[in-house]
Formats: C-alpha cells, structure tokens, sequence
C-alpha cells in the first residue's frame, strides 16, 4: 500500500516538473518571438478579420435585428410601449451561417466578377428563403423551430412567407455594407510590447487607402 502511494505521489511530482519545463519552454519560445519581431514595421502584424470573428458579428447582428422587429412589429399591432422583442438561440446560428455564405457571394459576384448590386439582391434573397426554409425543415423535425408562418397568406409550409420579403431586402441591402466593412478591416492580432496600437491601426488604414486608390473597382483591402 505504502509502495503503490509512493508511486503514485513521484508520478504526480514527474507531472508538474514537466508541465513547469513545458512552460519554461512557451516563455522562452514567446520572449524570442517577440525579440525577433522589435523593429519591425508594425504593418507586418496587421492581418485580416478571422472567419469566425465575422461569424459571431454576422449571428450577434441576426439576433438584434430579429429582437428589434418583433418588438416594432407588437407595437405596430397590438399599440404595447413594451416593446418585447423575442428570438430563440437557433438565429444566432441561422443568421450568422447564412450572412457568411452571402459574404462569400459578395466577394465572388461583386469584388471579383464586378456584378452590380440590383442583380446581387435577388440573388441574396433566394439564399435567405432558402436557408430559411432548410433550417425551418430540420428543426421542425424535431418539434424545434421557433417560427410559424401558417397564417400568413403567402407562405409555403409555414416555414417562409412572402410577406417578409421587403424586409429582407432592406437586409440584404445591409449586408452588403457590413460585409464590406468586415473584409476591410485589419486587426493587430500579436502586436510586439513596444507597438503602438493607435499606430497599427493607421497603418491599415494607409494600406487599405493604397489598395483602394491602386484599383479601378473596389476590392478587399
């Protein structure tokens, strides 16, 4: 018994010595890093917006903007000052996967092909009926979906309706102006100790000004 504890105590001891050494490693590793990248121009370390940055914006953005209207929407009818918007955690999901694949439409029909936008909208649209009605089928079998259009007169399996269709529009006119935003903006991920944030963020901006007056048609700076 005293033998077996033994062990097991010098095994534990084995264990925080090489997590300690590990550490002693990491920071050794980071010092160097940060050694190597003194002096360098601070425009090295600017860097592109994360997906799943744009991601949570996209999902977070969705889940207002549905809170905002149904609150709009139950003052219009109903005449409450309440104004209690709901949603389910579902749309930040919904939204947030469906604005990144219209993102990428963006960048594909506008920045690359040069698609003008009255042509680009419709086609957004039928994504977002499309997304709708694929994640409003999914969740249904599972007695999930938050939403019910059934008493709408135009709608197909109560799942998506035309009558939400110019608002839809207006946020597919929206999307565009965030997309744009988001693609443009850099970030200073691992900014060296002697860096100055303020500096780093006019860089980017004298890039994505350089970038942008280089080019006859917008594209992602």
């Amino acid at each position: 018994m005293f033998t077996g504890t033994t062990s097991f105590v010098l095994g534990i001891q084995g264990l925080l010595d090489f997590s300690t050494s590990v550490g002693w490693i990491a920071s050794l590793l980071t010092m160097a890093q940060q050694s190597a990248t003194v002096g360098k121009p601070v425009e090295h370390h600017l860097v592109p917006l994360p997906a799943f940055v744009r991601f949570y914006i996209y999902g977070i953005q969705g889940f207002c903007d549905e809170i905002i209207f149904t609150s709009l929407f139950d003052l219009i009818c109903t005449g409450s000052l309440h104004l209690r918007g709901h949603s389910a955690l579902s749309s930040f999901l919904i939204y947030g996967s469906c604005s990144f694949f219209v993102e990428r439409l963006y960048v594909e029909m506008w920045l690359r092909r040069g698609i003008r936008q009255s042509v680009r909208v419709p086609v957004y649209l039928i994504c977002v009926y499309t997304w709708e009605f694929m994640f409003g089928l999914i969740l249904r079998q599972f007695d999930a979906c938050p939403w019910d259009y059934s008493h709408y007169r135009f709608n197909c399996m109560g799942l998506i309706t035309l009558e939400y269709a110019p608002g839809w529009l207006v946020l597919c006119l929206v999307q565009d102006v965030i997309a744009d935003y988001l693609l443009r903006l850099r970030v200073c991920p691992y900014p060296p100790p002697s860096a100055d944030t303020s500096s780093c963020i006019q860089t980017a901006g004298q890039q994505c000004e350089r970038q942008r007056n280089a080019s006859g048609r917008k594209k992602v700076c």
